[in-house]
């Protein structure tokens, strides 16, 4: 049994050379959207309050125009546009007409209003690895007004080249470098800018391209406008290089959008609890990501009773406080549903031990070794990769290690 039944993470079959460009990474093709095969605009998911786009269209009096269709979201829709003034190509993102028009709050574009501010005149390597808009505008629909943002254009996120090429596991080099980015990230966003992500996956690491105009110059493009994009890949780059992207529900220190952030198997434990929460969250948000791409495990996956969801919850619950230490008082007494979980058998302070637990540096030894092939990771890295998890996934809030201070961990050194 894995690190507190962590549950295997299995990924898509197809295997390629490139993969495809999205500044939002999560597309469907099932009933819960689908695309009309001339504007690529979502149908029964709320159509009338998307903006239909027609490959062709011209935006921003004359400047953008529309070569295809890169992916779409719940919330929005983004093209390929090429800017007529710059002779460049960049993303363009439409939000909905549910957002700026009072019916649902968000902090989207005062959120890169922000980045883009500070960027500027700031020296933080950071600000290298945050999505950047460069320009933004409005268009009229009928359902209301739709707020346009351009971005640079980025390459395949993680989770689309993952899956894409069968990969587990992140490639051992790559996954120091793209960590200690995000971490750089991470502390650019909050130490400057003011602002908490909230949302970090792998469909939210974008994988920048080694050269846009070459890259564009050999985009495949269907007769429905859907783009693909070569992307570098991880296992073959010596020098990788990623963003963060999609800061659709960031907040800022002092103004929180949503108490319902991060995914829900990454997601920070005072969150889950509903106790106050803070910056740290990402910090938990990115460990759980490290352990996943590290040993090929999606963590803390919890298990339900015929998949009850309340149940799969504590279940996760304890497998993380059992890993990583119980909740201090603090928390406890300020969390909204700390007595439901106690009521579920979930141990908030660590008195018991979870069954089916695992050492940490075992599990990580056992799951960075191919069967038959590589012996794993030596023994002092395995230790180093756990120190570094151990500070990032403390389940108390006041002693998980800021981005700043997580730079200078030895693990990173050799990144």
């Amino acid at each position: 049994m894995g690190l507190l039944s962590f549950a295997r993470e299995r990924v898509g079959s197809k295997k390629a050379t490139s993969s495809t460009t999205s500044l939002i990474d999560n597309r469907k093709r099932s009933s819960n959207g689908s695309f009309d095969s001339n504007t690529r605009t979502p149908k029964k998911r709320q159509a009338d309050k998307f903006y239909t786009v027609q490959i062709g269209d011209v935006y921003h009096r004359g400047r953008y125009i529309v070569r295809g269709h890169l992916g779409s979201g719940r919330y929005a829709t983004v093209w390929l546009v090429k800017d007529t003034r710059l002779n460049e190509h960049f993303a363009l993102k439409i939000l909905n007409s549910d957002f700026y028009n009072g019916k649902h709050e968000l902090f989207e574009l005062e959120v890169m209003q922000r980045i883009s501010q500070v960027s500027s005149s700031s020296a933080h390597p950071g600000k290298d690895h945050v999505a950047q808009m460069v320009d933004h505008f409005e268009l009229s629909g009928p359902s209301g007004r739709h707020v346009c943002m351009i971005f640079d254009l980025l390459g395949a996120s993680i989770a689309k080249q993952a899956t894409q090429v069968q990969m587990q596991r992140l490639p051992y080099r790559a996954l120091k470098q793209i960590m200690r980015q995000l971490l750089e990230a991470l502390d650019f966003a909050y130490a400057e800018c003011g602002i908490i992500h909230t949302d970090i996956s792998p469909s939210n690491i974008c994988i920048e391209l080694a050269e846009a105009p070459a890259a564009v110059a050999a985009a495949k493009v269907d007769s429905a406008g859907e783009v693909e994009l070569k992307t570098p890949l991880l296992s073959e780059e010596p020098k990788v290089n990623v963003r963060l992207n999609d800061f659709g529900i960031a907040c800022f220190t002092d103004r929180h959008l949503t108490d319902e952030i991060s995914p829900p198997l990454l997601r920070a434990p005072e969150v889950t609890l509903g106790a106050p929460w803070d910056s740290k969250v990402d910090i938990f948000n990115l460990g759980a990501l490290l352990l996943q791409f590290l040993t090929g495990q999606l963590p803390f996956a919890g298990r339900g009773e015929n998949n009850a969801a309340g149940c799969a919850e504590s279940d996760r619950l304890s497998q993380l406080f059992a890993s990583f230490g119980g909740e201090p008082d603090i928390v406890i007494d300020n969390a909204d549903r700390a007595e439901e979980f106690a009521k579920n058998g979930v141990d908030l302070q660590r008195k018991r031990t979870h069954s089916g637990y695992t050492a940490l540096e075992q599990f990580v030894a056992e799951h960075t070794s191919d069967p038959g092939s590589s012996p794993g990771l030596p023994a002092d890295e395995v230790y180093k990769a756990c120190d570094l998890l151990r500070r990032m996934l403390a389940t108390d809030p006041r002693i998980r290690e800021p981005a700043g201070r997580l730079l200078s961990h030895p693990w990173l050194a050799n990144g």
